[in-house]
Formats: C-alpha cells, structure tokens, sequence
C-alpha cells in the first residue's frame, strides 16, 4: 500500500511550536514578517533574531493569536517560548513491540488447536464498540476539562472528565474551541487480552476487583465486567502457560513504559483559575488496565506518543486514536480480473475447436468416408492455428501452467474464524492441465515449421506425449506449496511526505514452476527435432505446394495418393481444418478460404476417379494445373 502525501496548510497545529527553516527563509523574503532583509546566520551583524524571537514573528504572520489564549499560556510557561519547541515521535520500544506480539500469538495458538474449543470461548469476549477511560486521578476529583492538547487553546466551554478525555493531541482535527472532541479507545479482542496480561490482572494471584477496573470508564460500567470476566477466564483456560511466559517480562515491561513518563494532558480549573495538569498512563495500578488499552494502539499504529522539548521542560503524551487507511487494492493488482479473460478466452477456444471437428465430421459424413483420417489428427496443430491463432492457443496454454504452478488454497469459515486451508489439487486436472500444456509446443512447432519443415511430422506426437508426461509427473512429485509471510514494513519514500508499506505476502505459486515448463517445451522441440534430423536425414520436399495450404497442412498432412493428372486434391474434411469451407455443384466446388477470406470456385477436372472426385482439387500445385479463379 502506497500512501501518498498531500499537504495541510490550512489545518496544520504544529507551526506553532517550530515552523521549520522553509518558514524561516520565506519570513526573510518578505519586508512585513518582522525580519525581513534579515540574516539566519547568528554571527551576522543582521541576525533576525537579534532584537526579537520567532514566537513574535510567529504574532506577526497569524501563527500565534495575540494575546495567547490562557490555555497557551500555560503551555509556554510549562514548555518555553513558542518557536522553539521540538515536537518528536517516539518510537515504540522493541521490547514493548515483542511482549505484545508474543501474548497475540498465544492467544491464537489455542484456536489452531483441535477440538478448537477455544474459538468459542474467544468469541465469548464481547468488548464494546468504544470506551472512554479516564486516569483516577482525574475521574476521582470530579473535574471539568477545557481540552488537553498543547497544540491548541483550551476550549470554550467545559466537559465533564467523567464522561471522557476531550481533545488530546490530535494531528485530523484542527483547533475549533467550540467543537470538542471526545479521546476514545476502540478496543477488539486483542486489546483486552494484552491489556489483562501486561497489566498484571491474569497473571495476579489475588481475586481481581472488576467493579474497581470498570469505574474508570463510566459510560460501560455495566458491561465492562462481563467482557473482564470472559477475558480472564479465556486466558486462564487456553493461555496455562501466561503467567511463566509473560508474568516476569511483562512487569519489566511495565516498568520500563512508566521510567518513559507517558502521560495524558489536561486544561482544567481549580478554585476558578485555569491550569495545565498531566498524569502518566501508567499511574496508578488500579488503572493499568485501561492504560494498556491506550498502549496497545500505540503499538499497533493507532495512536503516536508525541515528546515535545522546550526551553523550560517537556511533555511526552500519547496523541488520540487515528482510524487506519482503507485503501481499495487497485484493478490492475486483483489477478481474479486476469483469471476471468482467460477462463473466456478458454471457453472460446474450445467452443471453437468443438465446432470445427463437428464441421470436419460432418464433411466425413457427406463425403461418405473419402477422407484421409491421419490428417484429422492434427486438429490442434492445423485447425488451432488456423482458426484460433497463436495468441489465443498460447494464452489457453498459458493457464495450463500457470494452474500447474499454482496452489490450491481455499478460504473457509469454521464458525468463528477464517482460515486459509490447504487443498490438494484432484489428480485429473493435474492430468488434464498437463495436456493443454501441449498448445505451447503446437504453437512453437508453427513458429518453426521454417526451419523444421517435412522433419516435423516424425516426432510430434511422440514430442507432446512426452512432453506431457514430464509435466504432469512434475506436479506430481513436487506440488507447489504456498506460503505467508506476515511483515509489517515501511519504506518512506520522500522523508515526512510519502510512505510505501508492506504489511505481508501471501504466495500461492512459484514464477520458477512457469519457467521450468516453458523451457521444457521449448527444450523437448529442439532435442525431438535435433534427435530426428540427425537419425534420418535430409527429406525430400513436399510435394504440395499449393498456396492455399497453411504451413501446418502443407508439412503435416499425409499428401501420398493425393495427386492425379498432376493435380492435388484436399479431401474436404481436412479442408475444413486448413480452414477452406467447400460446397460442391455438379462439377464445380464453391470454397472461401478464411484465411485469406477469398471465395474461389474449381472445376472437377476431367477423368478424375471416383475416390478423388469428393476431394478439392488445388490446381495451382503444379505447372500444368490451372490456377484458382478468385472472385
């Protein structure tokens, strides 16, 4: 998934603390920011920032409102001056990222598990839609939010803390005094597992007060101690081994999250006088639970904990949750889209040969058997060519190996989850799609009928026997196994602008399977023919040489016995193949030609015998013949 970057001028909250050195060079270049003129290089005589401070500039262009809102004010009493500050995202420790990882991997590895009566009970957990914890600290004192976010001023009016956070950091919404935003946790499954196990509650030897855990989120006080209870009793039935896993590591954890000092901002007034308060996530035990909620979407990637540094001191705080990217996989990118071109495309081919062998039999039938029956068996080579193409024949080939080298994995439901399962592929198609794979070596052997001429018929047959026999003891053999790689990685691809990420890789056929029957094909026709050439010999030339013959019928049809008075007849039903349609009147036969889309008519010539009279003289093969009269 590629995200691209797009600018946010208009709703940005971050200039206010440091606007970056693009800023600095366009307040230079204009005379009204106050430092126009000016130098950036501090040993200069004309240093902009000699006589006044970039929090000035900053009132001057309408970054910063003047005076600073309470709320604001605050902040630079806390921090330091505006202009200033360095806002930095923390990154998530490696241990936190593993510990998390860990106890979700072990709560799916009972699922996996026969009779899979895990499922069940992990679906037994019922976790609300949202929650809105709140640190005790703030909840207990029954106190009155103004907002909680550095980036903005506080709020028009207040919002009791009771029913929630109100306007943390927040980098989608901008700062509109009158229109709070309510900090909520989204939690899943997931969620509560890893909240109960780094917290120390499924892990605590001692009865777990859920009606404590549950007031600090008011609003679902009444079924926050069902989804604990389901929770806790999910892990202690399928995950035995938590608490010698994860009991050790998890407090170690715990303590080291609490040393980084993540914490929750608030504008509040005490005794009437607003006042900037923050407390760690991580506070108070009684709230560790709710406080993992938080940090689990700092590791999955909703949220971000942000560090501001200031002149005076600084703040790390964790930012409100953000709703992951959806983005639609584009069309180019879906292969089902592909599968179905070629599945028509198959069906045409068919659909198509089907109706050429019923007009071959049926000129078979009216001949009254006066056919030559060796030439019928190259329906694929001559009647494929001729009336399909090589396009069309080498993609119809082309989804025989590509479904040699594919998988097969299917998408079940057992109920409760979604799985990928394994499906042997039947051993009749791996039989069947060996032997479409002889249409890549028909349409190789049409390319090179230049080079291979009367030596092709001697070994065709055998070639595609061979050649399918391989394949099909190939897939046997060494079927194709998928495989998934489950790796979150990003790449960015314009620093702090553009991110190209990676999320897994689910592979369900192999690129070197494609190959290595593509160059069998090719390998069997150049051995097949090298082996012939050199056992036999030099051939004599064919003798037809009729125009109207396509290269396949002209080396492969069986032309003894076909010429009389030096003129070479086509019985009609390997007409048909060659694509030449023919309708006899008395003495005169009516053919088109869809090759060259040409109606010709020919004369029976005159003592024809009777085996040869069914059959379409081709005039044009010797000199003496006379040639076919287009009209």
């Amino acid at each position: 998934m590629a995200l691209n970057g797009t600018y946010r001028w208009s709703s940005q909250t971050t200039y206010k603390m440091y606007w970056s050195l693009a800023n600095d060079l366009m307040a230079v270049g204009r005379n009204t920011s106050g430092i126009g003129c000016r130098s950036l290089v501090r040993s200069s005589a004309e240093y902009a920032f000699a006589n006044t401070t970039l929090a000035a500039v900053m009132i001057a262009n309408g970054t910063l409102a003047s005076p600073l809102s309470n709320g604001l004010q605050l902040v630079s009493i806390t921090l330091g001056p505006f202009g200033v500050v360095d806002t930095v995202f923390v990154n998530i420790p490696a241990a936190l990222g593993k510990l998390v990882a860990d106890i979700v991997r072990e709560a799916r590895a009972g699922m996996r598990t026969w009779p899979f009566d895990a499922q069940p009970a992990y679906f037994a957990i019922q976790p609300v839609a949202i929650t809105y914890p709140v640190p005790p600290e703030w909840i207990n004192g029954n106190l009155q939010g103004y907002g909680g976010s550095p980036l903005c001023a506080e709020l028009a009016a207040p919002k009791s803390v009771r029913t929630g956070l109100v306007s943390i950091v927040d980098f989608d919404h901008p700062c509109i005094a009158s229109s709070p935003v309510q900090a909520k946790v989204s939690p899943v499954r997931q969620t509560l597992i890893v909240a109960a196990v780094a917290s120390g509650l499924a892990t605590s030897t001692k009865p777990v007060n859920t009606a404590l855990v549950c007031s600090f989120d008011p609003g679902n006080i009444n079924v926050c101690p069902r989804y604990m209870n389901a929770t806790l009793k999910y892990i202690k039935t399928y995950m035995p081994a938590v608490n010698a896993s994860f009991g050790a590591r998890a407090a170690t954890v715990h303590a080291s999250i609490q040393s980084m000092n993540i914490s929750f901002m608030l504008y509040t007034k005490i005794g009437g006088t607003l006042s900037l308060q923050h407390t760690p996530i991580l506070s108070a035990d009684d709230f560790a639970f709710f406080g993992w909620t938080y940090l689990y979407d700092w590791v999955v990637g909703t949220r971000e904990v942000v560090e501001f540094v200031g002149d005076n001191g600084h703040l790390t705080l964790l930012t409100d949750e953000a709703l992951p990217l959806r983005q639609q996989v584009q069309a180019w990118q879906v292969t089902g889209n592909f599968a179905q071109y070629s599945r028509v495309a198959v069906y045409y081919v068919t659909c198509v040969m089907l109706l050429v062998a019923t007009v071959a039999t049926a000129f078979m039938l009216r001949t009254h058997g006066c056919f030559e029956g060796r030439n019928l068996l190259f329906l694929d080579r001559v009647g494929g060519i001729v009336w399909v193409g090589r396009p069309l024949l080498f993609l119809r080939s082309l989804t025989a190996i590509c479904l040699l080298s594919t998988a097969s994995l299917d998408l079940q439901f057992s109920g409760y989850v979604t799985y990928f399962l394994r499906v042997p592929t039947p051993f009749y198609k791996i039989i069947l799609a060996s032997w479409e794979v002889a249409w890549l070596l028909a349409v190789i052997d049409d390319m090179f009928l230049v080079v291979t001429r009367e030596h092709s018929r001697l070994y065709l047959g055998i070639n595609s026997a061979l050649l399918c026999l391989v394949a099909a003891l190939i897939s046997f053999t060494a079927p194709i196994a998928p495989t998934l790689t489950v790796n979150k990685t990003c790449s960015f691809i314009q620093m702090d602008f553009q991110v190209a990420c990676r999320s897994a890789e689910l592979v369900i056929g192999q690129r070197s399977r494609v190959l290595l029957l593509s160059g069998l094909t090719v390998a069997f026709k150049v051995v097949s023919y090298c082996v012939v050439r050199g056992v036999v010999g030099p051939l004599p030339p064919t003798t037809a040489t009729s125009n109207l013959l396509s290269a396949g019928a002209k080396y492969m049809y069986t032309h003894a016995h076909r010429v009389e008075h030096g003129v070479y007849f086509l019985d009609r039903a390997s007409a048909v193949l060659n694509g030449i349609l023919t309708y006899r009147s008395g003495d005169v036969y009516y053919a088109l030609d869809v090759k060259l889309w040409r109606l010709f008519s020919v004369p029976i010539p005159p003592g024809t015998s009777d085996a040869l009279s069914s059959s379409l003289p081709l005039p044009d093969t010797c000199e003496s013949g006379r040639s076919a009269i287009p009209h």
